[in-house]
């Protein structure tokens, strides 16, 4: 008779579902690649001391480029675009 019952109680669990969980976007450099700044020199030299925060703050500022060249290909007006711009500082 426990066996009926477990059967029972297992076929009123719920199913797990796996979760997916968004991918972060990092941006890794290595000490002696060039800076992403664009100065040319290491970036060990240049940025490193700031660490990830440089990094972080160049990984927004492109992807705020990305999403304004969207928006101006599909026509959104210049005045929305700065005022997204001005909010989103």
């Amino acid at each position: 008779m426990a066996r009926s019952k477990t059967n029972k109680m297992a076929s009123k669990m719920p199913i797990r579902r796996s979760v997916e969980l968004p991918t972060r976007k990092t941006l890794r450099v290595g000490r002696n690649q060039p800076c992403p700044c664009g100065s040319e020199r290491k970036y060990k030299d240049c940025h490193q001391p700031e660490g990830e925060a440089f990094l972080l703050k160049l990984l927004r500022d492109q992807e705020r480029e990305r999403v304004e060249a969207e928006q101006k290909a599909a026509g959104v007006p210049w005045i929305k675009r700065w005022l997204n711009r001005m909010i989103n500082q």
